[in-house]
């Protein structure tokens, strides 16, 4: 699964979290991609997306989805 991130100051950092556990994401650019594994097995499950831009400010992306 795959997600850009924009803004217009530029993106610092970012965090993941799944089911309230960190979970890694590759980054290229501005697009985080994590291939499913053994950490995100058959179920509900809730992703949490958090982005910070350069000048401090951050947003929240919230995805409840089944695997």
């Amino acid at each position: 699964m795959s997600f850009s991130l924009s803004d217009a100051s530029g993106i610092k950092s970012y965090r993941a979290d799944l089911d309230g556990k960190w979970l890694l994401f590759s980054r290229k650019g501005n697009v985080i991609t994590y291939t499913f594994d053994d950490h995100c097995r058959p179920g509900n499950h809730q992703l949490v997306i958090t982005a910070y831009d350069v000048a401090g400010n951050e947003a929240t992306y919230t995805l409840n989805f089944k695997r």
